[in-house]
């Protein structure tokens, strides 16, 4: 499964069982990859998913709370979490499931209204 993540695309089980539903893959994000993360981190990966890429600065503003140079640095070495893209000095979220996953859990937290 982390492999078919790390590669961005949908993850199948070994053997004929075919593509994984999209919510065991939510279920997997949630329990296995977000919940051992300290929660600040978690939280500044929740505010951070409302755009695809990010500098520090646009994340000081996302997570005005967070100590985001620690969170990005922890984060870039837990399973790397965050990648970053070296070109422009921008970071990204590692796929778009677990940019999916962590939008769904800041929109169950706050309201539908993400703007």
């Amino acid at each position: 499964m982390r492999d078919g993540l790390d590669a961005g695309d949908p993850p199948t089980l070994a053997g004929d069982m075919g593509p994984v539903p999209a919510g065991l893959i939510a279920d997997f994000l949630d329990e296995q990859i977000l919940a051992p993360l300290l929660p600040e981190d978690a939280d500044f990966l929740e505010r951070t998913a409302v755009v695809s890429r990010f500098t520090l600065d646009l994340a000081r503003l996302l997570a005005p709370e967070a100590a985001v140079e620690q969170s990005v640095e922890r984060l870039g070495r837990a399973a790397g979490l965050l990648q970053a893209r070296r070109l422009n000095g921008l970071w990204d979220h590692v796929n778009p499931m677990l940019r999916a996953t962590l939008m769904r859990r800041f929109q169950a937290r706050i309201g539908a209204d993400v703007r």
